[in-house]
C-alpha cells in the first residue's frame, strides 16, 4: 500500500505534541488537509519564518480554524 503523507517535519511534531487541542484537532483531519498543512510550514524561505509558520498553525488548530493556510 503506498502512503501519501507528506512526512511530519519534527518542529512541528514537537509543537504540536505540546498543545493537546490543535493535536486532536490535527488527528481528525482527512489525509489531504494534513499535507496541505505540513508543506505550508516546510514552504519557507527562513528558519525564523518556519517557527512562525508552526506557531501559527499550532495556535489555530487550538482554536479549531486552519485560517493560517489562507495567509
Amino acid at each position: 500500500m503506498e502512503n501519501n503523507e507528506l512526512e511530519m517535519p519534527v518542529g512541528f511534531s514537537l509543537s504540536i505534541g505540546m498543545n493537546q487541542k490543535a493535536l486532536s484537532y490535527f488527528a481528525n483531519l482527512d489525509s489531504n488537509t494534513k499535507n496541505m498543512i505540513k508543506s505550508y510550514i516546510q514552504n519557507n524561505t527562513k528558519n525564523d519564518d518556519a517557527k512562525f509558520r508552526i506557531n501559527t498553525a499550532v495556535e489555530d488548530m487550538a482554536n479549531q480554524n486552519l485560517n493560517f493556510l489562507n495567509n
